[in-house]
């Protein structure tokens, strides 16, 4: 069975990123881990000195062993000022000192959603853009607007077509993480 990790990029326990993200791993056959920024609330500011005096802090030496081990992430993120919240930037920063290429050429597919009509798109295409940087194989983006229009919380269902596309997008990662690694000779 593939192994998903699912990062969600906020650290509001109520997070509508973090209610999309869990129903898109839903519709994927898959052993998922779903980790918030709750789960890195005692994570210092990177900062080069602290790194150099004090090491790696063991949750997210943790953190990047376990995506090491995955066969493909989720990151799901809502949009601050239109980019990346503080505490998921942070954590990037911290992995990216391990290992610039921290997400491994892992199939990944980035998520977004907001009550407003832009549903974190602009946040979408900035993380997008430089997640191969990071090592992603990005398989896609999907950006839900209008949230609370299109996700029936209480059934935990999306509406069509919106269904259709958020499906469209996962049996894409389903499939890169499937399929074999291609050897550059």
């Amino acid at each position: 069975m593939l192994e998903l990790l699912v990062l969600v990029g906020s650290n509001n326990p109520t997070s509508m990123n973090r209610e999309l993200a869990a129903y898109a791993a839903g519709l994927m056959k898959a052993k998922v881990t779903l980790l918030d920024m709750q789960a890195f609330d005692d994570i210092p500011l990177y900062n080069p000195r602290r790194q150099q005096e004090e090491g790696f802090p063991p949750a997210i030496q943790a953190l990047f062993e376990h995506i090491q081990r995955q066969d493909a992430l989720m990151i799901a993120s809502p949009e601050y000022n239109g980019t990346i919240p503080a505490a998921l930037k942070n954590v990037i920063d911290w992995l990216s000192r391990i290992q610039m290429a921290f997400l491994a050429q892992k199939p990944t597919l980035f998520l977004s959603t907001s009550p407003g009509p832009n549903g974190g798109a602009t946040n979408l295409e900035h993380m997008a853009g430089l997640a191969p940087r990071w090592g992603a194989q990005v398989t896609g983006t999907y950006s839900l607007g209008k949230f609370h229009d299109h996700f029936d919380a209480n059934a935990k269902k999306l509406a069509e077509p919106e269904y259709q596309r958020l499906l469209a997008q996962v049996q894409g990662l389903e499939r890169a993480a499937k399929a074999p690694l291609l050897q550059v000779a």
